[in-house]
């Protein structure tokens, strides 16, 4: 069975910062954009944007592994 799940933990990240997991995460800006989602593979950097800075933040909505992690699909 898949070890991805929807995250207990809902800690906000900032632009700079490593992403803790792959996974799913709801993007926020600073009023220009409506939210959406985006995918960050674990320890890629939490990016700026290019309108609202570092004033963007992310949430991760769920887990979810690299399908090169995955025993039987490779």
């Amino acid at each position: 069975m898949p070890s991805s799940s929807t995250s207990p933990e809902k800690k906000t990240f900032r632009p700079g910062e490593a992403a803790p997991f792959s996974g799913i995460y709801e993007v926020v800006h600073d009023a220009h954009r409506t939210p959406h989602t985006a995918i960050l593979l674990k320890d890629e950097i939490f990016p700026a944007c290019r309108t609202c800075k570092d004033k963007v933040r992310f949430t991760l909505g769920r887990t979810a592994d690299h399908v090169s992690g995955d025993n039987d699909l490779g």
